[in-house]
């Protein structure tokens, strides 16, 4: 489940993306490349990581607007980096995962 204060402190509502599916060595630059084609907003993306401070292949962030959060979901995901299929959902305010 997401907390309503960590989606808010990543993005305006609409514009944060939730996705799963990264390599376990992902960086924030393998994030900013996958979304080259988008106006992500780098200072927002979470990688979220393990007990051991390895990524979990989990991470947030946010575009610059709901129009972009929508198309790139659309677009991306299902696509491949590095061999793992990333998925993605636009999170909406209301909702808990």
């Amino acid at each position: 489940m997401l907390e309503p204060e960590l989606i808010a402190s990543v993005g305006e509502p609409g514009t944060v993306i939730s996705c799963h599916g990264f390599p376990a060595n992902v960086t924030l630059t393998d994030v900013a490349q996958f979304f080259d084609k988008y106006s992500l907003v780098e200072s927002s993306v979470r990688i979220k990581l393990d007990d051991n401070g390895v990524p979990t292949g989990e991470c947030l962030l946010a575009v610059g607007s709901p129009q972009e959060a929508n198309k790139a979901v659309m677009l991306l995901s299902g696509r491949k980096l590095a061999g793992s299929t990333i998925t993605m959902s636009v999170v909406r305010a209301t909702t808990k995962q």
